[in-house]
């Protein structure tokens, strides 16, 4: 595997093109890069004014939704080195008004997704202090587990003060450790 890839980014700033460009970069070619790590690497050693947006780094927000050679793609979750030897483009979400480089704006897509509620709604509304449970009964140890695991009974924060979840811990051992079964 090479030492480096390029990348071509597109760059657009309303207020100064007329058009969107496309600049290369070199960037460092890591086993362990995602995309969202080469655009890091040149906002920080080679180009400061690129902007782009990123949040979590987990591929759960969104927000670093990006087009990766015409696919789009979420570039926290997207291994650079799976596009070797490049060269590789990034370019801003389609369908999406530019801001500037690769920042769209949502604004309009925000609002239809509240329209949409993409999300349970339930037909009887239980106050914050309670708990939810995907099944009714939530049971504290699966029953095809040894008889030396026990459930832990831990205190996590929650919306309405503590509540407990249980976890399996082995019981057997001075240093409980994490056990799994086939």
């Amino acid at each position: 595997m090479a030492n480096r890839i390029t990348l071509e980014v597109a760059r657009y700033d309303p207020a100064h093109d007329d058009k969107p460009r496309l600049d290369t970069y070199e960037v460092p070619l890591r086993k362990e890069w995602v995309v969202l790590d080469a655009l890091n690497y040149v906002k920080d050693h080679l180009d400061g004014s690129l902007s782009f947006r990123w949040s979590c780094r987990m591929g759960v927000c969104g927000s670093c939704g990006m087009t990766v050679n015409g696919v789009p793609k979420l570039t926290c979750a997207t291994f650079l080195s799976d596009y070797a030897p490049g060269p590789v483009r990034v370019e801003p979400m389609k369908n999406f008004p530019v801001l500037r480089d690769l920042i769209v704006d949502t604004s309009d897509f925000l609002v239809k997704l509240a329209k949409s509620k993409p999300w349970i709604i339930r037909k009887v509304e239980k106050p914050l202090d309670e708990e939810y449970f995907q099944t009714p009964a939530l049971p504290l140890v699966a029953p095809s587990l040894p008889s030396r695991l026990a459930p832990l009974d831990l205190q996590l924060p929650s919306a309405g003060g503590h509540r407990s979840l249980p976890v399996i811990r082995d019981c057997a051992s001075e240093n409980p450790s994490w056990e799994t079964t086939s």
